[in-house]
């Protein structure tokens, strides 16, 4: 009988095998304008938090791509056939942090997310920023979380393991989506 398991996660041995591996796209963020979103990026970061205090949960921490794309209104060329931009989003009962290459943010995606009150921090800093900054409880959902930044995460947070509210809160259509959805069926129907 095996008395325990020891998992040593720093090495990489893709890396060693996959040497001539892309860099992380540089292509710009761009806003998806509210006329088309049908809510600010601050009202869907609002009804996150809610839905975060019924669970009595101080943030969470948002890896799938398409739920930050929902949440804050950006879109992105990183993801052949996916409108995505690469990034990681952190959202607490205080603020919101977006972890993006600084490359891709341009001045007007930079204006609007002050605006709608989300900070702005180096993609290549998330692992630096959940290990010193205590959010507790903090949610994530470990189907779409990598190791590495689950491993992160301040030794004395508690971690929820559950679903993402935001995948719950997106399926949810507005008026202004139904209406995208319906005109790009009309689109695709002419296609």
């Amino acid at each position: 009988a095996v008395n325990a398991i020891e998992l040593i996660s720093n090495i990489a041995p893709i890396s060693e095998i996959w040497t001539a591996r892309h860099a992380i796209t540089q292509n710009p963020a761009y806003i998806y304008d509210e006329q088309y979103a049908g809510k600010t990026t601050l009202e869907k970061i609002k009804e996150i938090s809610s839905e975060l205090a019924k669970k009595n949960v101080e943030g969470i921490l948002i890896s799938a791509l398409d739920e930050i794309a929902w949440t804050l209104n950006l879109r992105g060329n990183d993801v052949k056939c996916n409108p995505v931009t690469i990034g990681y989003l952190l959202i607490t009962q205080k603020k919101a942090v977006f972890f993006i290459a600084p490359g891709k943010v341009t001045n007007g995606v930079r204006s609007y997310l002050k605006a709608q009150e989300v900070e702005l921090e180096n993609y290549n800093d998330i692992e630096k920023y959940v290990s010193t900054v205590r959010v507790t409880p903090i949610l994530l959902n470990p189907q779409q979380t990598n190791y590495t930044i689950y491993s992160s995460i301040h030794p004395e947070a508690e971690i929820i393991r559950d679903a993402s509210p935001v995948a719950f809160l997106k399926a949810i259509r507005n008026e202004q989506e139904i209406k995208g959805v319906h005109n790009a069926m009309r689109k695709d129907g002419v296609a």
